[in-house]
């Protein structure tokens, strides 16, 4: 039994607990706050501003998007508020840091697994840094023209507001995933939470799902030949068929019947082919070898953290959830750099927002894993070189941060 576990409720110090808890949930809602608002203007915000400003819940309603869990969230909490004003905005804060703190929690319950009894002041100063952790780009950094987003695959793009919240879908369902790989079967109350899970965060976006599917699929077939345990009823039956049905349903509404924030259906150009690279060079705005190696030093710096964990530490390779956080990450990658939506919708990008998720996981494993290894007990070479390297995705994270904040249409990202 832990000493945590073995405390009896009088000797628990509430006040300090208390104290923790109440900072926590004032640095989530500003965190939240800054995000929205610093991002007010682009085009991302403005879009889903008034994708959810379109709901109304009367005969008319109807859904503007075939991802609409968040926009649907706003708009319900808008709808119910007893007042005639319009706050679509503070709502919006309001769900953004109830995603947040719903993301922190499910770091907290890791990494206080793994910290031997580390402060909860430090367990919330690691979590606060994996959620700032993005790309190296202080490597590469050009003060007269910064580029701290464009060509990356990007683990906190703060001007995306479903990005945002989906990610505690994303990181849950990936760490609730593993347990189709060992011995014992999953109890019933298992089995629906993750179909809770997985629904509910194709809802929100369907993005990340999309190669994570093709990952455990694989991952499952190399344990299988290797007789290593599966549960196959549980992968079919909890993660596959839900995440084909809704992944289905939304690619009819939207190459089929065109659901956009101007809510009328009509038939539109799109459609999804293989064209490599075409977006990311269409984002960094020059062509031939300058840009394809843009794009090998922007992939690189985007994966510094988890590559010196997986180089310098050999037994964070025996970790699943590890394992299958990097398969992830790489078909997230192919799939942003091959595919391509042709017609007025090539420009969004919308198949390296699966990079994005699947950065942003690899990154939150990434941590869980170097604690529940101890990297940190001894301080030898390895621990200075993956602490320099984290210390230094951390400034770029700051560096971003500061840059969004003082960019609020997010025109200059690109």
């Amino acid at each position: 039994m832990s000493e945590d576990a073995s405390r009896t409720p009088s000797q628990v110090k509430f006040p300090k607990q208390f104290i923790i808890l109440s900072i926590t949930l004032a640095l989530v809602f500003f965190f939240s706050y800054m995000i929205l608002f610093s991002q007010r203007g682009s085009s991302d915000n403005v879009i889903h501003r008034q994708a959810i400003e379109l709901i109304r819940f009367d005969e008319t309603f109807r859904l503007p998007l075939a991802h609409f869990l968040y926009h649907l969230s706003v708009a319900l909490l808008n709808d119910i508020n007893p007042t005639s004003l319009n706050l679509t905005i503070y709502f919006s804060v309001i769900v953004l840091a109830l995603a947040n703190t719903a993301l922190a929690g499910i770091l907290w319950y890791y990494l206080q697994k793994y910290t031997d009894n580390f402060s909860p002041y430090i367990i919330m100063l690691i979590i606060l840094s994996i959620l700032l952790l993005t790309p190296a780009s202080l490597l590469k950094l050009n003060f007269d023209n910064p580029n701290y987003y464009a060509a990356y695959f990007h683990s906190n793009p703060l001007h995306n507001p479903t990005f945002i919240f989906a990610r505690p879908f994303t990181l849950l369902l990936t760490l609730m995933s593993i347990s189709i790989f060992g011995q014992k079967k999953l109890s019933v109350l298992n089995t629906i939470t993750m179909i809770i899970v997985i629904v509910l965060g194709i809802l929100a976006k369907p993005n990340y799902i999309i190669a994570f599917l093709l990952a455990l699929c694989l991952f499952a077939i190399w344990r299988f030949f290797h007789k290593q345990p599966v549960q196959w009823r549980s992968l079919i039956f909890a993660i596959a068929i839900p995440a084909i049905i809704i992944l289905s349903w939304q690619f009819y509404i939207t190459y089929t019947v065109d659901t956009t924030i101007l809510n009328t259906p009509e038939a539109t150009d799109e459609s999804v082919g293989i064209s490599p690279f075409t977006v990311m060079i269409l984002h960094i705005g020059k062509t031939g070898l300058s840009a394809y190696l843009t794009i090998i030093i922007n992939f690189f710096l985007s994966i510094l953290f988890p590559l010196f964990l997986w180089i310098l530490f050999p037994q964070s390779r025996q970790e699943k959830v590890f394992t299958l956080s990097w398969i992830t990450f790489i078909i997230a990658a192919l799939q942003g750099w091959l595919l391509v939506e042709n017609g007025s919708r090539m420009g969004n990008g919308n198949f390296i927002w699966g990079g994005h998720f699947a950065l942003f996981v690899l990154y939150a494993i990434s941590g869980i894993i170097a604690m529940k290894l101890r990297v940190y007990k001894n301080r030898d070479w390895r621990f200075l070189w993956l602490l320099m390297i984290v210390i230094l995705q951390l400034a770029s994270g700051i560096m971003w941060v500061i840059y969004s904040w003082n960019d609020p249409t997010g025109v200059t990202f690109w």
